[in-house]
C-alpha cells in the first residue's frame, strides 16, 4: 500500500532528515514507497529506509514550528526596558557592582570580577547573568533590592542570550547618553526631596513670648515637647555687661571707618563680622533696626552723636547674636 504524502520546503528536508532508524520498517515493506509531489513531479522514497507515522509527524511537524514562530526577544522593545528597570541602578553610569555594567554593549559583555563573563551570547547557562538571577541566595541575588525576577522575566533573558544576545550599536551608544543621569525610582520618589512642597500648620506653644518668626514656633514646640527651654546663652548675649561694652567698641570703630550714613554702617560691621557683603534683605533690614532704635532712644533723650552710637552699638551687638558671627576681623 502507498501513501501519498504531500511535503514541501524544509520541514520536509527536516522530517526526512532526522527520522530514526527505529521508524524503519521491517523487511515485509521494502518495496513499499512514499510518493511527494512538488511542482507536478512524483517522486517516490522507499518506505524501507523511512517509516512516517502519523503520530510522529505531528510531533516532528509541531517542534518545526513552535521553533520557527518563537523568534528572539527584541532588544529594544523587550530585554533594555527589563535591564533599565531592575538593573540599571547598580549597574548603570553610576554604579558598577561587581564589575558589571549593563547600560552598555561593553560593559554588558565583559567579564565581571567573579573571573565570568556576564553575558555569553548562545550560552544563557554559563553566563553569569542567568545565574545571578537564578539564585536562592540573596547575598547575590539579582536585582538585590525589591522582588525578584518573574519565570517570565527570566525566561525572556535566557531566549535571549541563546539566541545570541543581539546588542544594536545604535542602541549602545544611544543608551550612553540616555543614562548620563541617576534613574529615578518610584521608591526614590517617596523621599522629601521629591514630594510637591505645602505650608504645614504652625504648632501651638505654651510660651509664646519667645517667639519672633514662625520658624520660632516649630523649634520652641519641639523644645516644650522634649521639656527643654530656649537657650539662655542667646539671652546672655543680649543681656551681659561684657558683651555690650564689646558692641560700644565695634560700633565707635564702624563709625569711624564707614562714616555716619547707616546703610555703609551696616555694609562694613556685616563685612568685619561675618566677612562677606550683606544680601539687599540684609541690608535693608539693618538700616531699619538703627533707624528703628535711634527712633526708639530719641523718645528718651535728645538725638546727639551719643545716641546715634547707642543705635548702632545695639545693631553691633543684635550681629553678635547672629549663628553666623565667629569673631570680628
Amino acid at each position: 500500500m502507498t501513501r501519498s504524502i504531500a511535503i514541501r520546503g524544509r520541514v520536509a528536508r527536516f522530517l526526512f532528515g532526522v527520522l530514526p532508524a527505529s521508524c524503519r520498517l521491517n523487511d515485509a515493506m521494502r518495496d513499499r514507497t512514499i510518493c511527494r509531489q512538488d511542482a507536478g513531479s512524483t517522486f517516490k522514497l522507499p518506505l524501507s529506509r523511512y517509516a512516517v507515522r502519523a503520530s510522529e509527524l505531528v510531533v516532528l511537524l509541531a517542534v518545526v514550528l513552535t521553533a520557527s514562530a518563537a523568534p528572539a526577544p527584541d532588544f529594544s522593545r523587550e530585554v533594555r526596558p527589563l535591564l533599565e528597570k531592575h538593573c540599571f541602578k547598580c549597574h548603570g553610569p553610576e554604579k558598577q557592582k561587581g564589575g558589571l555594567r549593563f547600560d552598555t554593549k561593553e560593559g554588558a559583555f565583559k567579564t565581571g570580577e567573579s573571573g565570568e563573563r556576564a553575558i555569553v551570547p548562545g550560552h544563557a547557562s554559563e553566563s553569569r547573568l542567568t545565574k545571578l538571577v537564578l539564585s536562592k541566595d540573596d547575598s547575590e541575588r539579582m536585582p538585590s533590592k525589591g522582588e525578584a525576577l518573574s519565570a517570565a522575566q527570566i525566561d525572556l533573558l535566557k531566549r535571549w542570550i541563546d539566541a545570541g544576545a543581539e546588542w544594536p550599536e545604535v542602541v549602545a551608544s544611544i543608551g550612553v547618553v540616555v543614562r548620563s543621569e541617576m534613574i529615578v525610582t518610584d521608591e526614590d520618589r517617596k523621599h522629601w526631596s521629591y514630594l510637591p512642597l505645602r505650608r504645614p500648620p504652625l504648632p501651638a506653644v505654651k510660651n509664646a513670648a519667645f517667639v519672633r518668626t514662625p520658624v520660632d514656633r516649630f523649634i520652641l514646640a519641639r523644645l516644650e515637647e522634649k521639656k527643654l527651654a530656649p537657650s539662655l546663652q542667646a539671652l546672655a548675649l543680649l543681656n551681659d555687661q561684657f558683651v555690650r561694652a564689646r558692641a560700644m567698641d565695634f560700633a565707635q570703630r564702624v563709625e569711624k571707618e564707614a562714616g555716619a550714613e547707616p546703610e555703609a554702617q551696616v555694609r562694613l560691621a556685616w563685612l568685619l563680622a561675618l566677612g562677606r557683603e550683606p544680601s539687599t534683605a540684609e541690608l535693608d533690614s539693618g538700616t531699619a533696626f538703627i533707624s528703628a532704635q535711634l527712633q526708639q532712644r530719641s523718645t528718651r533723650e535728645p538725638v546727639k552723636t551719643e545716641t546715634r552710637q547707642l543705635a548702632l552699638a545695639d545693631f553691633c551687638q543684635a550681629i553678635f547674636a547672629l549663628n553666623e558671627f565667629i569673631y570680628v576681623d
